[in-house]
């Protein structure tokens, strides 16, 4: 295996980013791109953390050496699995990730700092799923959906037996989506298709819900979210409102998992959330939800409640009557309590997660409130 040499920054007892390292113009070039995508402060970071690695590159200073661990003889080392895929070389910027989903990820250069692409690793089941998610659906959307852009699958594999996928890079110029009027009512209503309007039992997207919650009901760790959870879900479900059923959604549409080019247009990337046959209009309820309230709101049910006021335009724009825009926020409100529970079941504890236990039984009864508004 080639030896890839690599700097920690800003120390590897505090490791933000690992950068490969490589000629002093390429690792700035590299570091600098896609600036357009960072908010003011991470861009002057970036511009400091440049600047320091090129320094390191022509220093003296030792890099970290990346060894190949011998779990899986047979597995390659990722990057040079990815690198083989490809059919050239890559240099490597990885992003250290701690939360409860975390994937490793890298977004990937030439050796003269041009981006070729950006790859998604897993590491056990729960991530595996996402990046074989986000494949399938970059690949049934081939490069666009509504009004939304979308990077094409440039290559995927399995590594230590887990699979990875490449994505290609971001036209250049792309700026951030920053406030929530940043995607209009145009956007948010078309996502995806519309199948049929029916009520959300028909959805396969929930009845998979239901399914996975009632399978959590009996686990001590999750039991308090997950059985009130179940009660309501078995409430939906007998509801005859008529909903908009979509194709499928995003399923984390968010600004940081967005942005515009020079020429108008919006892309939109990972779509490892992405479920099929699923009540419209959560796409909006979760772009309003982080557009206002960040990637980790205070009061995540003051929060979604507000979403549901924000989204009224968009919801109204696929057809949605009030009590049809019920039934998507008790929906949306549901499917957060379940992955925060799919979450703190996979790692054992509630601790890593952004949705914690209180805040996940107080969604559940938001959800029971709209459910009943829904019914009456």
């Amino acid at each position: 295996m080639p030896q890839r040499r690599l700097d920690v920054f800003p120390t590897t007892g505090r490791a933000s980013m690992v950068v490969e390292r490589s000629s002093s113009l390429a690792t700035a070039h590299a570091l600098v791109a896609y600036q357009g995508l960072r908010p003011r402060s991470r861009q002057v970071a970036r511009l400091a953390t440049a600047a320091i690695a090129g320094a390191r590159a022509i220093g003296p200073r030792p890099a970290v050496v990346l060894d190949r661990r011998i779990t899986v003889p047979t597995s390659r080392e990722p990057l040079t699995a990815v690198g083989e895929a490809l059919g050239h070389d890559v240099h490597a910027h990885i992003g250290v990730r701690r939360g409860a989903n975390a994937k490793a990820t890298a977004q990937l250069f030439a050796p003269d700092g041009t981006p070729v692409g950006y790859a998604k690793f897993a590491w056990n089941d729960l991530t595996a799923s996402y990046v074989r998610t986000e494949a399938r659906r970059l690949t049934a959307v081939d490069g666009r959906t509504g009004r939304f852009r979308t990077p094409h699958v440039l290559t995927r594999g399995e590594v230590y037996g887990q699979p990875f996928l490449v994505t290609a890079p971001l036209p250049h110029g792309v700026r951030r989506l920053a406030h929530p009027g940043d995607l209009g009512v145009p956007e948010l209503a078309r996502v995806a298709p519309l199948k049929r309007r029916a009520p959300a039992r028909t959805s396969a997207a929930l009845v998979d819900l239901c399914r996975r919650t009632g399978q959590m009901t009996d686990q001590a760790l999750v039991q308090e979210v997950a059985a009130p959870a179940s009660a309501v879900l078995d409430h939906l479900m007998t509801l005859e409102t008529t909903v908009p059923i979509a194709q499928f959604d995003h399923g984390d549409l968010v600004p940081w998992n967005t942005c515009r080019a020079p020429d108008g247009t919006v892309w939109a990337w990972d779509w490892e959330s992405s479920v099929e046959d699923v009540v419209a209009g959560t796409d909006a309820l979760h772009w309003f939800l982080h557009a206002v309230h960040g990637p980790a709101p205070t009061d995540i049910v003051a929060a979604t409640r507000e979403a549901h006021i924000r989204a009224t335009p968009t919801l109204r724009a696929i057809g949605m009557s009030r009590s049809a825009a019920h039934v998507a926020t008790a929906v949306f409100a549901l499917a957060t309590a379940e992955r925060a529970c799919a979450l703190a079941r996979s790692h054992g504890t509630w601790a890593r997660n952004r949705v914690g236990v209180r805040d996940a039984r107080e969604l559940v009864a938001l959800a029971q409130h709209h459910a009943d508004r829904a019914a009456a």
